[in-house]
């Protein structure tokens, strides 16, 4: 599953290359999930850096996700509370709630009358830009409308325990592990079926999701101590990292399962990947640890090691970042949506190119979100443009190409 091929690998380079040319990163955004907060780092350095969310910011309490809307703010799950909690991007201050007569940074509510036990965990926005919610008491997948914090119809309902990571893949369906079953399914159209097998290559309880540039999927095993990787199907698993420290035997009085539990996945700037490791093997030191690995599984470094549980992490880019600015030229315009239109289909590095929502594919979704910058005036020279829609054949076209290049890939 590792063998990618000269081309890709040329261009990966090329990928790498054109981010350490340009002194624009990201910084880290981590979940301390007990204290109640998200740290804020300097995603090369490990570093603080100003816009983190301190412990009970609007009432966050336990967080169990964090993830970076399209319009660069930053969206919470508040287990404790069993809210979703938003907050600028910039600053990290809670924002307007969008509900009449709200608190500042209430996006959305979970637990209410009909589902008093709902709690928010891992959540993702999709390729239709709206907020997609594991719900750990009721056993789905919720949907909130990203301009009004409403519930929408429920994304996902058959799980046979809590969903726990969410991602999506290059043909917009929705990938989400079931920790009840061991095992990871895939909705499409709102109809969950079986992706990975319960408890393929020792699978245990899958906490998050991630697509790989080439296709191949990754599951962090939370119990299991692991990162698997699996190929585009679903199939072939096989250790992708096994995390650091060495597990003591005997297990130390108070440790429940012999695991450094690793949580959370995301991409840096680089391409590299970093982990949230929450660190409770060993009482009372629980040390919560955030790692750096290559794309081979190689553990590179330890960006920050520190006695609290760390249990989500995500990429937040600069303020400067233009949402929809896909030619990298500081102006959102119809040039945008010609290198949308030319990157269509195609699996990356999250958030390159055209890739606008960050889920590692460019598709419907980064169209919508240049439409949006394109209608919100953030043109920044020759006036008003009409904005011009995809047309259904140029989709047709690049989607058939698309599929023609996976069949050659695996001939």
């Amino acid at each position: 599953m590792r063998n990618y091929s000269p081309c890709f690998g040329f261009l990966f380079c090329l990928t790498l290359l054109s981010y350490r040319c340009d002194p624009s990163f990201g910084d880290l955004l981590v979940g301390t999930a007990f204290e109640g907060g998200v740290l804020r780092l300097d995603e090369l350095t490990g570093a603080a850096v100003p816009g983190g969310i301190p412990p009970g910011n609007a009432g966050l309490s336990l967080t169990s996700g964090v993830t970076v809307g399209p319009d660069g703010n930053i969206y919470v799950s508040s287990r404790g509370t069993g809210e979703v909690l938003f907050f600028d991007g910039d600053s990290g201050s809670p924002l307007p709630s969008p509900h009449l007569g709200g608190r500042p940074g209430l996006f959305a509510t979970l637990a209410t009358g009909a589902t008093p036990n709902s709690t928010p965990g891992p959540l993702r926005f999709g390729p239709d830009g709206h907020l997609y919610v594991s719900d750990f008491g009721g056993n789905q997948v919720r949907k909130f409308d990203s301009a009004t914090g409403q519930e929408m119809a429920a994304a996902a309902t058959v799980f046979a325990g809590p969903p726990a990571g969410l991602t999506f893949g290059a043909n917009g369906d929705l990938y989400v592990g079931d920790f009840g079953s061991a095992s990871v399914l895939r909705v499409s159209g709102g109809v969950p079926s079986m992706f990975i097998p319960p408890q393929s290559g020792g699978l245990l309880t899958p906490s998050s999701l991630l697509f790989l540039p080439d296709g191949d999927l990754l599951v962090v095993d939370l119990f299991g101590n692991q990162i698997l990787q699996f190929d585009e199907n679903g199939q072939n698993p096989s250790q992708f990292a096994y995390i650091p420290p060495e597990i003591p035997n005997p297990l130390p009085p108070g440790a429940n399962f012999p695991s450094n539990n690793p949580s959370d996945i995301a991409f840096d700037s680089n391409g590299n990947l970093v982990l949230a490791v929450l660190g409770l093997t060993n009482p009372p030191d629980n040390r919560g640890a955030l790692l750096r690995y290559d794309l081979e599984g190689n553990l590179l470094e330890t960006v920050l090691d520190m006695q609290t549980p760390l249990g989500s992490t995500a990429r937040i880019d600069p303020a400067d970042f233009l949402f929809g600015d896909y030619d990298r030229n500081g102006l959102i315009e119809p040039a945008d949506y010609d290198k949308w239109r030319a990157d269509f289909g195609e699996s990356m590095t999250n958030w390159d190119g055209a890739d606008g929502n960050g889920n590692g594919i460019v598709d419907a979704g980064d169209y919508v979100i240049w439409r949006k910058a394109m209608g919100s005036g953030a043109l920044m020279a020759g006036g008003g443009v009409a904005v011009p829609e995809p047309a259904a054949t140029v989709l047709v076209v690049i989607s058939i190409a698309c599929a023609l290049g996976l069949l050659r890939r695996r001939e």
